[in-house]
This record gives structure tokens, sequence and C-alpha cells, in this order.
């Protein structure tokens, strides 16, 4: 209700439209893929499902082969499955269900891998998206 979100996904679409350069800059999508972007950070997956959905429709919408993935796509799909995490909501409240002493001390661990994960998910798709263009 307070609108921290939207703060956070436009200020958010500015940082990385470059990693989406098929999309005009004033594409929903961005602002959708901003959005779940935020969600993920937050530790908030579930909540990140439905924005992730209408970013995928809308870049839909300026895809030529209907049928086939675009590199916006999949570099979307990246990010997400990496999702990076800072406060990783489901693995504290596991941790707490099961009497953990420190629920919490998960979290630099997290932040680290899903750091880690993120920028080797994109290394390998930008790699894989220059080799897949030279042999197209």
């Amino acid at each position: 209700n307070s609108g921290l979100i939207n703060k956070l996904s436009l200020k958010l679409s500015k940082v990385i439209h470059p990693l989406f350069p098929d999309l005009p800059k004033d594409s929903p999508a961005i602002s959708y893929i901003g959005t779940s972007m935020i969600m993920n950070i937050l530790g908030l997956g579930s909540a990140a499902t439905p924005f992730g959905l209408k970013a995928i429709k809308s870049m839909q919408e300026y895809n030529p082969k209907k049928d086939t993935a675009t590199n916006d796509m999949i570099t979307f799909l990246v990010i997400n499955t990496a999702s990076i995490t800072l406060i990783p909501t489901t693995v504290i409240s596991i941790r707490s269900l099961n009497n953990a002493k420190n629920p919490t001390d998960i979290i630099p661990a997290c932040i680290l891998t899903t750091i880690i994960s993120c920028i080797l998910g994109l290394l390998f798709n930008f790699f894989l998206a220059k080799l897949w263009r030279k042999y197209e």
C-alpha cells in the first residue's frame, strides 16, 4: 500500500534495461521484470510469480517468432531462476519450524550464493547467445 515496491521497481528498471536490449524503454515488460526482481530480492518468490508471468506475456508481444523464446525472455528466466535474495523468508521459516537455534544465520550464505548464481547464469547466457547467433 505504501508504493515502495513501485518506487523500487521504477529505479531498478532504469538499471536493468541494458540486460533487455530488444525491449523498448517504455515497455510494460520492464516494469513487470523490475517488480518481479524486487519481490525475489525480498524473498517473496510466490508474489513474484504473477509479475514474472506478466513480463513474459508482455515480452511475447515483441516476439517475431511466437513459438520461440527471445534472448530477452531467456535472460529474464535466468535472472528469475537465480533470483538474488537478500531475505530468504522461506528458508528462515523452514529453519524456524524445525527449531534451528538461529534460523537467520543462513542469510549471508544465501546472499552470496544467489549473487554468484545470478552472475554466472547471466555470463553463460551471454556467451551462449553469442554462440547461438554465430551458428544461426
